[in-house]
């Protein structure tokens, strides 16, 4: 059917398997090539991404003859599979933002003279359906200025029946067209950032609508997206209250990280430490508070629980040595079914404004031979307001020290906050640089917010990921000085505005 009728781009909206069941054949080499009837698939690269995977394949023919391919009626035909892999059957996305960026992403791959999409989940009809109409909602508002979902979901439905299956589909198709119009197309390529970030700032009258910059407009738009699903309920309850430190945020329920190793006990698999997206990974991060004298086995226990081998904690002016809750050289901590053990402890970084260090651990398995060796970054200090050359400096050991680790990385400030959420932001967006020259800082700042609420609290912290990125954008330049200049001269000017408004309202 593909190579029939010209295939270029496939969409696959389904797993392999869930819930124990298997939703689809895997109709694709592992590695390498393989032959289905007449047709030799050739798997040529695969990327992994936190939300989908994107696959590149040649397809060849045999039953061509030479001569035809010689003629160029034949030969080699390359097929891209944008696989998304958050999206449950008869159900819809936990995250708005990333389902929009991949249909944006995966309708860009359009060769010439390809032919037409093919798109599938299991049943083909549900998230197909839901697929289908988004990305034409989207395309129909950019010729016409308006959308119809319920004629176009009619007409579609005369084609292929069922498509769209549960009301939750259908809402969701609206709320996906409604967030697509709001907050429209807010990635942005490596060239496009500086005057992005200048137009967001801007305070001249005709941008500067309503006492507000575009900036504080769209922070407004992060804080309040999709904010209605919040469920504190199980953090709060009496059996978990003692486990949050005072004035410590709080998981909700959809994205928080459980202790597996539970009791038949209620709360027994509490722990404050919700998961958040990384550029790989839909786990790739775990933000957590500052463990308590009473939940320090706790913290441990995710540790093991998570095959987590990365921790960085980020100190502030509270942090005493009392809140150590790591195991000294000569005692080791016993937990349940592992133990504890300090290894070393060296200096990575001297910069006084943000002074890192690293301790090694080892975890041992009381019951097999089963060792987790794990390192502990430390940070001194972390400014939430402006980014600095040294944060950044930081940043990038903490990157290269942590990047081909396994298991999530554990993110810690003392009350699983801003800092942390920072941190894990900042990594994503240097991920993002990194490897397509383009950045999304709305949608990174959303998913913090929708995972662990409340992390950002203020304008000045969704400033502070732009700004990061302007910094890593003078980095990645080939240090060029000029930019260097110019980037540094912008967030100093960011800066002193601030400290004049301060001034002004005081």
């Amino acid at each position: 059917m593909v190579w029939e009728n010209n295939t270029s781009t496939i969409i696959m909206i389904t797993n392999l398997v869930e819930k124990g069941r298997r939703k689809c054949d895997q109709y694709w080499p592992q590695e390498g090539r393989e032959q289905y009837k007449h047709i030799v698939v050739t798997l040529k690269s695969t990327e992994v991404f936190a939300n989908y995977t994107v696959r590149s394949f040649t397809l060849k023919n045999n039953k061509l003859s030479r001569r035809n391919t010689v003629k160029g009626r034949g030969g080699e035909r390359r097929v891209m599979q944008f696989h998304y892999t958050q999206w449950p059957d008869h159900g819809t996305p936990e995250y708005l933002l990333p389902v929009l960026s991949f249909i944006r992403k995966s309708s860009t791959y359009k060769p010439p003279h390809a032919g037409p999409i093919v798109i599938h989940c299991s049943a083909g009809v549900g998230r197909t359906g839901t697929y289908i109409v988004i990305h034409s909602m989207m395309e129909m508002l950019q010729a016409t200025g308006y959308v119809n979902v319920r004629e176009f979901l009619r007409q579609i439905r005369l084609q292929r029946n069922h498509l769209v299956q549960t009301e939750d589909q259908y809402v969701f198709v609206h709320d996906a067209i409604l967030e697509h119009i709001t907050s429209g197309i807010t990635e942005r390529s490596l060239m496009q950032l500086a005057m992005y970030y200048q137009k967001l700032t801007n305070k001249k009258p005709e941008v500067y609508q309503n006492g507000k910059s575009g900036l504080e407009k769209q922070f407004m738009q992060v804080v309040y997206s999709r904010s209605d699903n919040l469920d504190f309920d199980f953090a709060m309850r009496s059996v978990n209250e003692n486990k949050n430190r005072p004035g410590a945020l709080l998981p909700v329920f959809r994205s928080r990280a459980l202790l597996c190793n539970r009791t038949s006990a209620e709360g027994s698999d509490y722990i404050n430490a919700s998961f958040l997206q990384s550029y790989r990974s839909s786990h790739g991060f775990i933000i957590t508070q500052l463990p308590l004298p009473t939940t320090k086995k706790d913290f441990w226990q995710l540790i093991w629980d998570h095959n987590c081998s990365s921790i960085v904690t980020i100190l502030d002016n509270e942090s005493t040595e009392n809140e150590c809750y790591w195991p000294n050289q000569s005692r080791p901590l016993h937990c349940n079914s592992f133990n504890v053990s300090f290894g070393s402890e060296s200096l990575v970084s001297d910069e006084s404004e943000c002074r890192l260090k690293c301790r090694e651990f080892i975890l041992e398995a009381t019951k097999d031979d089963y060792v987790l060796a794990v390192k502990q970054f430390e940070l001194s200090s972390w400014s939430t307001e402006t980014p600095s050359i040294t944060q950044l400096n930081a940043l990038r050991h903490i990157i290269k020290l942590t990047s081909s680790k396994d298991g999530s990385t554990v993110l810690q400030d003392r009350f699983g906050s801003t800092a942390a959420a920072q941190l894990a932001c900042w990594y994503l967006i240097h991920c993002q640089l990194d490897n397509e020259n383009t950045v999304d800082i709305y949608q990174t700042a959303v998913l913090a917010c929708q995972m662990r609420p409340r992390v950002f609290t203020s304008p000045a912290h969704l400033k502070f990921l732009y700004e990061a990125s302007l910094l890593e954008m003078n980095r990645n330049v080939n240090n060029d000085e000029t930019v260097t200049e110019k980037t540094e001269l912008l967030i100093e000017d960011r800066s002193s505005s601030r400290q004049e408004s301060a001034a002004q309202s005081v």
